[in-house]
């Protein structure tokens, strides 16, 4: 490397904003300069530090700037993950019933979930109401829940109202400056990774689908006729598409137009044909005479 492509490079690296520290630096912590980047360049064995920002020498830097630009996730921004009927994942996991429902979906989506996911489960009411008074009723008296159906349940309540911060940062187990210590479901979400270094670490699957779903919320929706939920292709989609329904006659889209069209020919039947007697005085005047 040549002094003059040394430079260059020191000086696009101190003005990038993706290599700048994150997070509060401690105080009288230098900011990067270029003749500091420079000088991290051009050293490989004696690496330094400015705040959280490891610098190891110009090749590691290298390699790091070219995987950043490299990676590519396994859909586009804005898509979901979908299995091979094009179906969303996200949409299979809140339709789960049963145990066995979650035993099929994990044997289909492996690598959806962390494994962890599967195996914890929330307090029973016992636990919860262990030293409490219960007046003018009975002591709720219910097991432990898998955590899984906790989660699709507080999924499903973002899902119906917009996918609202409160839920968001439960969701994803977001640190927020109130964190509250009873919040025991919060505590078993998945975190998102965290890293201060340019390392890049990649999300869970459902965790990239929960954020396209907050950037895009229009698309989350509930159907009018089973209330089930689903994702629509444009904001007037009220109803499930062919794609939800083992059979696509018997969709919940077909089933409404069907109803629409019913109600429509009670309604307005007598305009479109006349009466028995109108109709057969019709045709008598048009019988012709022998």
């Amino acid at each position: 490397m040549d002094q003059q492509e040394l430079s260059q490079r020191a000086e696009e690296l101190a003005k990038d904003k993706k290599f700048a520290p994150q997070g509060p630096q401690a105080p009288g912590t230098p900011a990067l300069s270029s003749a500091e980047a420079k000088q991290a360049l051009s050293t490989s064995e004696n690496p330094k530090r400015f705040g959280d920002l490891s610098i190891a020498g110009a090749d590691t830097y290298q390699r790091e700037i070219e995987r950043r630009q490299s990676f590519g996730a396994s859909v586009k921004r804005g898509e979901l993950y979908a299995d091979g009927k094009g179906d969303e994942i996200i949409v299979q996991f809140l339709r789960l019933i049963c145990e066995a429902d979650a035993q099929d979906f994990q044997q289909l989506h492996p690598s959806y979930f962390p494994p962890e996911f599967w195996q914890g489960s929330l307090p029973s009411d016992q636990d919860l109401y262990r030293g409490t008074v219960v007046l003018g009723g009975q002591r709720p008296n219910q097991p432990a829940p898998p955590y899984w159906q906790a989660y699709r349940d507080v999924l499903l309540a973002a899902w119906a109202c917009g996918f609202a911060d409160e839920y968001v940062v439960r969701l994803l187990n977001v640190p927020t400056h109130a964190e509250d210590s009873e919040d025991y479901f919060k505590d078993k979400a998945p975190a998102i990774p965290r890293a201060r270094t340019l390392e890049f670490s990649p999300l869970y699957r459902f965790q990239r689908d929960i954020l396209t779903l907050v950037r895009s919320t229009w698309r989350a929706k509930l159907c009018d006729r089973c209330h089930k939920p689903f994702v629509a292709d444009k904001p007037s989609r009220h109803f499930c598409p062919e794609r939800y329904a083992t059979d696509p006659e018997m969709s919940c889209y077909k089933e409404h137009r069907r109803e629409v069209k019913r109600d429509l020919w009670n309604m307005k039947s007598r305009q479109y044909r006349k009466p028995a007697k109108a109709r057969m005085s019709s045709s008598r005047r048009a019988r012709p005479k022998r």
